[in-house]
């Protein structure tokens, strides 16, 4: 499923490697209708041959991850603690995390993680976890 989803992130921001696609900043993109104005997109992908940019195990979560500068932003829950990650879209490699605590248990045994995006606005990250916590954090935080 994450490999899918990294595969699809590396096609709407083309090769990253080589150009700068545009942020998808929170939840159905830039314009909130799921449709990216990238151009250039690979839509074939009949000879099987799409590459794998990299992959992130993820634990319980139910939202897309966000993307903004060049930074992939990801919000699960791993244990009793819901967690925003910060990944270098280019190369996968984790740039910073943030872990709170949570206590929810979903009634019908559904998922136990969060329901939302990462949003992105100027220099901050929201989410909004499972147990309805709002939380503002600064999306490149001092060392």
């Amino acid at each position: 499923m994450i490999a899918l989803l990294i595969c699809l992130l590396g096609l709407i921001v083309t090769d990253i490697r080589t150009a700068c696609g545009g942020d998808w900043p929170n939840f159905l993109g830039p314009s909130q209708n799921g449709i990216s104005p990238e151009t250039g997109i690979l839509t074939d992908w009949s000879d099987g041959n799409l590459p794998l940019v990299w992959t992130y195990d993820l634990d319980t979560s139910y939202g897309i991850g966000s993307v903004a500068d060049g930074l992939y932003y990801q919000f699960d829950r791993v244990g009793d603690s819901e967690r925003l990650i910060c990944l270098d879209a280019a190369t996968g490699k984790q740039q910073w995390k943030v872990d709170q605590p949570v206590v929810y248990q979903d009634m019908y045994g559904y998922n136990n993680g969060p329901r939302s995006s990462p949003t992105i606005s100027g220099e901050h990250v929201f989410t909004y976890g499972v147990a309805g916590r709002l939380s503002c954090h600064d999306k490149k935080p001092a060392s």
